[in-house]
């Protein structure tokens, strides 16, 4: 895990270059993830693939992110479908690189998916 996740270098939209997928990523293809603060302080995370292909369906999930960790920010809640929230942990950041983790890292038999993305801001 980073020690450290200044929030706003991380907004924005971010491709996914690999991806250890999780039942819920089945069949997408060009995944992108969007990043953007609200005024409330959360973050809203659109996640976007076409499914079977470049030309496939549109598969779109929209969540709010709060920190869990506000000395790191490196630990997120997300809320996907309510009332269940996962937890979402950014283990590797760089200029230009995001490793991340998503899953209910609470419960042995569900296998967290984790992506590496690519930023473009």
């Amino acid at each position: 895990m980073v020690s450290y996740v200044d929030i706003e270098r991380y907004l924005g939209k971010c491709y996914e270059i690999a991806l250890y997928p999780n039942w819920f990523e089945k069949g997408c293809f060009g995944s992108t993830a969007y990043y953007e603060k609200l005024e409330s302080g959360h973050i809203k995370v659109t996640s976007q693939c076409r499914m079977l292909g470049p030309d496939g369906e549109l598969n779109e999930a929209i969540g709010i992110a709060t920190i869990a960790d506000g000395n790191t920010n490196a630990k997120l809640k997300v809320q996907l479908f309510w009332p269940l929230k996962g937890d979402y942990w950014v283990i590797y950041l760089d200029n230009e690189l995001v490793l991340d983790e998503f899953g209910n890292n609470r419960r042995a038999q569900d296998k967290p998916s984790t992506r590496l993305l690519r930023g473009t801001s």
